[in-house]
């Protein structure tokens, strides 16, 4: 007789922004493998693709249910197929918690045989915009040993500027004119998230007090410390020095000093 599993505990997926997991049942007689891709926009728009291989390790294991929980973002768009053909996908809204639930109608039976899908979505919480610094935050993930494979791709916009820091360091870096797609196995992600910011240059504005004292009954002569210029690194302007420097010099060090 055909044993027929309900993957609702067996194969959950959660994403959240700070930390997610994958959930497995123990003594499970599935693996997965997930190629997990998310394309950004130049506005920051993340456009997600899962797609999703169960595995049956023993010849008499037929899934039947595959469920997907997002926590901590909002997604739309959501869509569900298996191959070119779409499957109905049921979506349960819970305050800040997505569950995407499926059906399957066609049983994949045998050992080893896969039963592949793909849900896709969109969300707009995976890029944020500071200045102009766009920052990345890809939720952690923790596979188990069931997880065969785990696989994310981070396509980034060249209108997002250089790579200032991307954490962790991608297996694969590929460039286009487009676009940078950075690759991540499961040895790279599991048990940490991946964050990066990319950007030219932020411009801040700053102001800085100092505060000098003189201690005699003669006036004496003091010194403070601007920030300096550092080449391919940072350039300062400064819009006004009050009270007006008598005068400014540069140290050994390259240290602006003004008296």
């Amino acid at each position: 007789m055909k044993r027929f599993y309900k993957m609702l505990l067996a194969l959950v997926l959660v994403l959240c922004v700070k930390n997610s997991r994958v959930v497995f049942a123990q003594q499970s007689p599935f693996e997965t493998e997930f190629v997990v891709e998310y394309s950004l926009n130049e506005y920051g728009e993340a456009s997600v693709t899962q797609d999703v291989s169960i595995v049956n390790k023993e010849k008499d294991a037929v899934a039947t249910t595959y469920s997907l929980t997002v926590n901590g973002m909002q997604i739309y768009e959501i869509q569900g197929f298996e191959g070119s053909k779409e499957i109905p996908l049921d979506v349960n809204l819970d305050n800040d918690k997505t569950v995407l639930k499926t059906e399957f109608k066609d049983f994949v039976i045998g050992e080893g045989q896969k039963k592949d899908i793909r849900l896709t979505y969109k969300t707009k919480d995976i890029a944020a915009n500071v200045g102009q610094v766009w920052n990345i935050n890809i939720p952690k993930i923790a596979t188990s040993d069931l997880t065969r494979a785990y696989d994310i791709k981070l396509i980034v916009p060249k209108s997002f500027g250089e790579k200032i820091y991307l954490s962790p360091a991608p297996l694969i870096e590929e460039r286009s004119d487009l676009n940078t797609t950075y690759i991540f196995n499961k040895d790279l992600i599991n048990n940490v998230g991946v964050n990066g910011s990319f950007g030219n240059y932020q411009r801040l504005n700053f102001k800085i007090n100092y505060d000098l004292e003189n201690n005699s009954k003669f006036a004496v002569t003091k010194n403070i410390a601007l920030p300096p210029d550092l080449i391919g690194r940072q350039q300062v302007t400064f819009k006004s020095l009050k009270p007006k420097p008598k005068e400014i010099t540069i140290d050994g060090d390259g240290n602006y000093l003004a008296y």
